[in-house]
């Protein structure tokens, strides 16, 4: 669907993720999708970087939401 614009299928996974759940853990996201935890984790990284997510540290895992 948006895949071509964000280059990956991981990326549009992420963001379809979070804007129904509003914010989520990279395992929850790639369990739901029955994908990679580590190419989630990188798109999650890159879309942070770019300043369209913003993470937050809960205990040992980082929880993403959209950046406000």
């Amino acid at each position: 669907m948006i895949e071509p614009l964000l280059g990956s299928t991981n990326a549009e996974r992420a963001l379809l993720f979070l804007l129904a759940r509003e914010e989520g853990y990279p395992s929850d996201i790639a369990r739901l999708f029955d994908t990679n935890l580590y190419g989630i984790q990188k798109q999650l990284e890159k879309l942070e970087s770019g300043g369209v997510l913003a993470s937050c540290t809960v205990g040992r895992t980082r929880l993403y939401r959209f950046n406000p």
